[in-house]
């Protein structure tokens, strides 16, 4: 269970990174983790996996 908090923790940052390079002219605003959705449909599975 905690590598894959990790694992998602490190996805959303590399994505934050991407966003922040410049390259496709997006910016965000208010990253915090209550707006860091996870489906709970796909934690259940890769869980019981």
């Amino acid at each position: 269970m905690i590598k894959f908090g990790i694992q998602l923790v490190k996805r959303d940052m590399q994505g934050l990174a991407y966003i922040h390079d410049g390259s496709i002219g997006m910016c965000h605003r208010d990253i915090k983790p209550q707006n860091l959705l996870v489906l709970l449909l796909i934690l259940k599975f890769v869980i019981q996996k």
